[in-house]
């Protein structure tokens, strides 16, 4: 018995030890899970801080570049400033050198004297420098522009032009990107400098790629949203009644404050004149019509007269013509030798 209880006791510990280390094992596997996951929480909530902290435009848009006309730039390196001198029309290379003296190269962008169309002259609008070459943007008014690569000598090495205004340009990711206006809408063109600036060519679709924008028209609005023209067509006629009802109102108003301004002074008149033939002769018609108790009878003297009245006011004249003839004295202002040509009158000679 006490054999079997050795073994037994021998057998509980051999367990024991081996699992004991294996609950340990498995208490520090789940204390270094915890503890990544921790940290895991931990990470993930300092970036939702961070995220939080950018703003809407950050966040929607994490690369944006702004596209500015550069009227002018310095290269350290070859102590070159590149600048537009609008006045004559070309750009300049200016170097400076160790005595400080400059060296300065011009390359015309465009001819323009003598000519009259302003809007096709090409003037240049943006410059800068990529690959040891010199980068002119030149654009005219009209849909017209090119850009133009020259190198440290001011001679052009090469020409990519574009059928639409050009307003900047910037290089972005080993692309040449150019943004103009058209008439229509906006353009932007995507030029690949895989082979430098040498090798832009926007004739290679491999090469240029780009899209244009159309603004669409207030016609072609109004088409979109009423391709029948039910709309149009109840604004117009409502419009039009509308008007026509307005200008209706107002003249019947007009006509109506006219005729009782009308009424009133010929009430006025014709009681002046009442009171003025009834004075002398008629003192009781004068009293009836002061206080206004006036009968059939007493309106009818009361026109006729008015009507004598009137014709008393128009003298009985007589439509006489007469024509009389006026003699007016020779003068050189009024003599007509003066005004003829010199040219007849050598002739006659």
């Amino acid at each position: 018995m006490n054999i079997k209880r050795l073994l037994t006791a021998g057998v509980l510990l051999m367990a024991m030890s081996a699992v004991v280390p294996a609950m340990a094992q498995q208490k520090t596997a789940d204390n270094v899970e915890a503890t990544v996951a921790a940290d895991d929480i931990e990470v993930d909530t300092n970036a939702i801080a961070q995220e939080e902290t950018l703003t809407h435009f950050e966040r929607n848009n994490p690369q944006v570049y702004d596209f500015d006309a550069v009227p002018f730039c310095y290269v350290d390196s070859y102590r070159l400033m590149i600048a537009i001198d609008s006045i004559d029309n070309a750009v300049f290379f200016i170097y400076r050198n160790d005595d400080r003296t400059f060296d300065t190269i011009s390359y015309e962008v465009d001819v323009f004297k003598g000519r009259h169309q302003l809007n096709e002259i090409l003037r240049p609008k943006s410059v800068g420098f990529y690959d040891d070459h010199v980068l002119v943007l030149a654009s005219s008014k009209k849909d017209s522009s090119f850009m133009a690569v020259l190198d440290l000598d001011g001679q052009e090495v090469n020409r990519v032009s574009f059928g639409y205004k050009s307003n900047a340009f910037r290089i972005v990711d080993d692309e040449l990107v150019v943004v103009g206006t058209t008439q229509q809408g906006y353009n932007v063109t995507f030029l690949s400098l895989a082979d430098g600036v040498l090798g832009m060519n926007n004739n290679d679709p491999e090469m240029c790629n780009g899209y244009s924008y159309r603004v669409k028209k207030q016609a072609d609005r109004i088409k979109d949203e009423d391709p029948v023209g039910y709309k149009l067509t109840i604004v117009a006629v409502s419009v039009v009644f509308t008007a026509l009802v307005c200008i209706a109102l107002i003249l019947g108003a007009f006509s109506k404050a006219l005729m009782s301004r009308n009424k009133r002074r010929a009430q006025k008149a014709a009681n002046k004149a009442a009171l003025k033939s009834a004075a002398g002769n008629e003192p009781a018609v004068a009293n009836a019509v002061a206080t206004g108790n006036v009968s059939g009878e007493v309106f009818a003297a009361i026109s006729a007269a008015i009507y004598l009245y009137d014709e008393e006011m128009h003298d009985e004249e007589d439509t006489v013509i007469t024509i009389q003839k006026v003699e007016r004295a020779w003068t050189p202002w009024n003599a007509k030798y003066y005004n003829m040509n010199h040219y007849f009158q050598n002739r006659k000679k």
